[in-house]
C-alpha cells in the first residue's frame, strides 16, 4: 500500500536505531540482515536492497542467489576499501581490504574529527594517498623494518610496491602484533583480518616477512651486519 502512493524506486532494508546495532559491530556475522531483506522482497514489487556487514564477493553473491536481495549495498566497507567492486571485477577478492567493524570511522565522526578507519590510513586522503598515487622510486633501498605488528606491515607493504627492498623481522612466530592479540578475544576474531590482508599484501608486493627472530640490544649489531640495510624502521610498539 505504501508503494502505491509513494514515488518509490527501491526499498534499502536495514535495522537499527541510534546506538542500536545500526552500525553493526563485528561480533555479527556478514549479511546479518538478508532474512529482513527477504521477507520485504517478498511482498514489494520494487527492487529490495540488503545491508548489514556484506564484506566479500562471494557473501554478496550468496544473497543474491538465494533470492534475499535484487542488489547489495556497501556503507563502512567503501571506507576500508573504495576498490571493493573493481577488484570483484577483476577477479582479485584476496586484494580487498575487508571492514572488521571495528566501527573507528563512526567514532572518529562522532567525535567531530575527519572520517578515520582503523587499518586504512588513506580514508579522506585518497587523491594523495591512494591506489595508483605511489610513485616507483628511481633509486631502491634496502630496508629493514624490526617488528611485525599492523605498523610495521603497512609500512613494509608501501616501501615494498615502490620498489625497496624489503626485510621484516618478528620476534614472535606469528605476525600481527596486538591486533593478533586482540583477535584472540572473545568476540574480536575479525582483528586477524587486518594481520592477514597486511602481511598477504606486503609479501605480493615483494617484501620478506620473518618469524621468530627477536632482536635484542646485544644481537642488533650482528643483525645489521647480516643485513647490511641502507635504512632501518623499528615498528616495535609503545
Amino acid at each position: 500500500d505504501i508503494e502505491k502512493g509513494a514515488d518509490i524506486d527501491y526499498v534499502d532494508v536495514s535495522a537499527g536505531v541510534h546506538h542500536s546495532f545500526i552500525h553493526t559491530p563485528m561480533e555479527f556475522e556478514g549479511g546479518w540482515e538478508r532474512g529482513y531483506a527477504r521477507q520485504i522482497r517478498e511482498v514489494s514489487n520494487k527492487p529490495v536492497l540488503a545491508v548489514g556487514r556484506i564484506t566479500t564477493p562471494d557473501l554478496a553473491e550468496s544473497l543474491l542467489e538465494a533470492g534475499d536481495a535484487d542488489a547489495i549495498c556497501l556503507a563502512r566497507q567503501l571506507f576500508t576499501d573504495p576498490y571493493w567492486a573493481k577488484k570483484a571485477e577483476e577477479g582479485h577478492a584476496d586484494d580487498i581490504r575487508t571492514c572488521v567493524a571495528a566501527n573507528f570511522c563512526w567514532k572518529s565522526v562522532s567525535r567531530g574529527a575527519r572520517i578515520q578507519c582503523v587499518y586504512n590510513p588513506t580514508i579522506g586522503r585518497e587523491g594523495a594517498w591512494g591506489e595508483g598515487t605511489l610513485i616507483k622510486t628511481k633509486t631502491p633501498k634496502k630496508v629493514l623494518v624490526i617488528g611485525g605488528g599492523p605498523a610495521g606491515l603497512e609500512y613494509a607493504r608501501v616501501a615494498a610496491a615502490r620498489g625497496h627492498t624489503v626485510t621484516v623481522v618478528e620476534g614472535k612466530s606469528e605476525l600481527g602484533g596486538h591486533v593478533r592479540l586482540q583477535s584472540l578475544l572473545p568476540s574480536r576474531k575479525e582483528f586477524g583480518e587486518i594481520a592477514r590482508w597486511l602481511s598477504d599484501q606486503a609479501t605480493k608486493n615483494g617484501a620478506e616477512l620473518r618469524t621468530d627472530l627477536p632482536v635484542s640490544e646485544t644481537g642488533l649489531g650482528t643483525l645489521l651486519a647480516a643485513e647490511q640495510p641502507d635504512h632501518v624502521v623499528v615498528a616495535t610498539g609503545s
